[in-house]
């Protein structure tokens, strides 16, 4: 049990240091980021089990230059592999 306790707390710790050092480059690259197009759609439930498709304009998104989600925006490599989001209406 020792052993297990000592892994999760590593672990934890490796996980907060991860973070902290991506919060600390990106502050010091100057909150580095781009825009990305993402493609949104609505989704609409219809009767019968069946969903509605609404495509809408495509939106640019700001998004940061790093590992983790810092500045209250998302990473940029996140962004451009999830181009496209479903908004649930209903």
């Amino acid at each position: 049990m020792k052993i297990a306790k000592k892994i999760l707390l590593s672990l934890i710790v490796f996980a907060a240091v991860a973070y902290a050092g991506d919060d600390l480059i990106a502050r010091l690259r100057g909150r580095p980021g781009a825009e990305v197009k993402v493609n949104r759609f609505l989704v609409i439930p219809q009767k019968f089990n069946k969903i509605e498709y609404d495509p809408q304009d495509p939106v640019m998104v700001h998004c940061v230059s790093a590992l983790f989600p810092h500045f209250g925006s998302q990473p940029c490599w996140y962004l451009r592999r999830h181009a496209v989001q479903l908004v649930d209406i209903g």
